[in-house]
């Protein structure tokens, strides 16, 4: 199970790294050149709300990881 969430937050940062690369290119582009404004308003939003649960799950997974690594006294 642990091994597939390790798998799990790894293709999320993959799809992540790639979004964000592609957001770059967007915004080289810029939005309004190829008249997407209120789709990458969307994109936008969307794409920082995947970072902070993905940080969320980072962290949460480094917590277990933790407690599953204390000594149990009892």
């Amino acid at each position: 199970m642990l091994q597939n969430i390790i798998n799990n937050i790894d293709l999320s940062k993959q799809y992540f790294q790639f979004t964000s690369d592609f957001k770059s290119l967007l915004l080289l582009l810029t939005p309004a050149a190829i008249h997407s404004e209120a789709e990458y308003v969307e994109f936008d939003a969307l794409l920082t709300k995947l970072d902070d649960e993905l940080r969320v799950g980072c962290f949460l997974f480094q917590q277990q990881k933790f407690t599953a690594l204390q000594p149990n006294y009892t």
